[in-house]
């Protein structure tokens, strides 16, 4: 993980969400997205890619969003928010207790 990155580099507010299962009122259950964590990031741009599907022209892009290290940790199953688009988690670094940030890489587009 490279180490070069600063405080002042995270100017990004993202919000962390988990899916949890929640009461849906009618004596069912349903799986809802709920914020975990808000934190500043920075972000950068991996990749960008088109392609078409069922005739229609579908872009993802993957990005590289860097965060502080955190006691909650973060996890492969939850996704990112950033602006009014959401991220799914593809990766992410080792989150040592020695780590200063972590690398979270999420990729848009993508249902």
């Amino acid at each position: 993980m490279n180490s070069t990155y600063r405080a002042g580099q995270l100017n990004k507010r993202i919000t962390v969400q988990r899916q949890v299962l929640t009461d849906d009122g009618a004596g069912g259950k349903t799986n809802q997205w709920v914020a975990v964590r808000n934190c500043w990031a920075y972000r950068r741009q991996l990749s960008a890619k088109e392609s078409v599907q069922a005739d229609q022209l579908k872009a993802s892009s993957t990005w590289i969003f860097v965060i502080r290290n955190h006691p909650q940790k973060i996890k492969e199953t939850d996704s990112l928010i950033y602006g009014q688009e959401r991220y799914n988690i593809r990766g992410i670094s080792p989150q040592d207790v020695d780590c200063p940030f972590i690398e979270i890489t999420a990729e848009a587009g993508v249902a």
